[in-house]
């Protein structure tokens, strides 16, 4: 079984499916829901997956756009996402999902609310790759929240002017996640409490290559791009952190394990 949209504006829709194939291709969705999951005969099936190719994905405020993919594969491509304004998450992988959001994937002007952010991964493998993501607001994770046993690749991908009115103004992460950062941006990201850029906690492991941070700040506590805390673990080779905000460029506390830094630091400035 399959389904398929294929060039087509929908205003207000909602799908929930368990076919094998789901094909978005060329459309313009307005406050569309997909909840997409493999069935007990299904589980686990690599052939069971969905693919969104070259769609708009367009919120409004008291309306809701989400994708929700459940033990399955998903791929996004030269997809847009913006303008949900909304207590749940606009793109969300939990359960044994592989989620993949490739070449230039938009995610812009979302402001998420309660404790959600933009994409949030539970339980799953993700990778972001070529993607833009900006002007994004959440409580934990201005953009992308990443839990419970999940992996999580960013690969030649620029975060700019995301918001945590919590923590992590791009990134947030936390129970037993590994992230790698390679080659990418972070520009002009904010949080209220820790990690302008990134935080991450209990048990996290975090690896950062060939990546800048500059102009990421934090308006109360500590943290200017990263902050890590309870049991994490931090990689840094070839990297730059650039202009220094309030709190320092990196916070570590709480019993946090093995650093290794090579790491480039132009402009040393501290403004307290």
């Amino acid at each position: 079984m399959s389904l398929t949209i294929n060039g087509v504006l929908l205003n207000n829709s909602t799908h929930e499916t368990h076919a094998v194939n789901v094909d978005i291709t060329s459309s313009q969705l307005f406050n569309y829901k997909l909840k997409f999951y493999s069935d007990t005969k299904n589980a686990g099936n690599s052939q069971q997956r969905l693919r969104v190719m070259q769609t708009d994905f367009i919120g409004k405020i008291g309306a809701e756009t989400s994708v929700e993919v459940i033990n399955s594969f998903a791929l996004f491509s030269r997809v847009r996402i913006r303008q949900a304004n909304q207590p749940v998450p606009v793109l969300k992988a939990r359960t044994n999902s592989q989620l993949f959001l490739k070449q230039c994937t938009i995610f812009e002007n979302n402001m998420l609310q309660n404790k959600s952010a933009v994409i949030t991964i539970h339980n799953s493998t993700a990778v972001l790759e070529n993607c833009s993501i900006s002007d994004n607001e959440g409580l934990y994770g201005g953009a992308v929240f990443v839990s419970d046993n999940s992996s999580l690749s960013v690969i030649q991908t620029v975060f700019n002017s995301n918001r945590a009115s919590g923590s992590g103004g791009s990134l947030c992460s936390e129970n037993s996640v590994e992230v790698l950062v390679i080659n990418s941006m972070f520009v002009s990201n904010t949080a209220v409490l820790s990690g302008g850029a990134i935080k991450i906690s209990t048990r996290t492991k975090l690896q950062i290559q060939q990546t800048t941070f500059r102009n990421n700040n934090v308006t109360t506590e500590s943290g200017g791009s990263v902050a890590l805390v309870y049991h994490c673990e931090l990689f840094v080779s070839n990297s730059v952190f650039n202009k220094i905000q309030l709190g320092g460029e990196v916070e570590l506390s709480l019993l946090t394990i093995t650093m290794t830094f090579t790491l480039k630091v132009p402009s040393l400035q501290k403004c307290w």
